[in-house]
């Protein structure tokens, strides 16, 4: 069996930034898949992630791909709080409260 989506948003959200043409998109689809994600389903990963030793990174922000729209952002960090709620979580120490106006620059 294949990582996660949140086992794969974990790790592309822990590469250097500015992240490559490539690696952006690969972001950007992973993203817009967990977002497609029944909640449920999302809290399953969550927790099996959890259970492996995988650990949480505490700025949300990185999780999401630069030039996002404001309401997938806004829909990704709202189902996170419940669900960190309902699976016992510690909240983020850092999130975003505006849309990210980073320039997408290409390393290659």
């Amino acid at each position: 069996m294949g990582a996660s989506k949140w086992e794969l948003l974990q790790g592309i959200a822990r590469q250097p930034q500015p992240l490559s043409w490539q690696t952006w998109r690969t972001h950007r689809a992973i993203y817009r898949q967990w977002l497609g994600t029944p909640l449920r389903e999302q809290a399953i990963e969550i927790r099996a992630y959890l259970t492996y030793g995988g650990a949480i990174l505490q700025d949300w922000s990185s999780l999401i791909p630069t030039e996002e729209y404001p309401e997938s952002e806004q829909v990704f960090q709202t189902d996170l709080d419940s669900l960190f709620r309902i699976l016992g979580l510690p909240e983020p120490t850092a999130r975003r409260t505006a849309p990210k106006l980073r320039t997408l620059q290409c390393r290659g």
